[in-house]
């Protein structure tokens, strides 16, 4: 009897660490998803995206305020209506 439950006993720590490999296996594929999912993200030029919004934003007012000078000068002389 006791052989046959000793069998038993190195079955089941068989069994025991072919599902930790599977199990392994599985994280090992999830990480390679996650860091090929992760290199495909443009990290970098999204830092440089949201500085070309703000230089953009700044190039922006700076044009409005071009324009309402512009604006102003020519309603002073009279060429307002004529430009539209």
């Amino acid at each position: 009897m006791k052989k046959a439950s000793s069998r038993t006993l190195e079955i089941v720590s068989e069994l025991e660490v072919s599902a930790n490999a599977k199990e392994v296996k599985k994280n090992v594929e999830r990480i390679e998803a996650v860091k090929h999912i992760l290199s495909r993200i443009p990290v970098a030029e999204m830092g440089h995206y949201e500085s070309l919004l703000n230089y953009v934003a700044h190039l922006a007012q700076e044009l409005l305020r071009n324009r309402m000078m512009k604006e102003k000068v020519l309603r002073r002389s009279g060429r307002w209506q004529n430009s539209l």
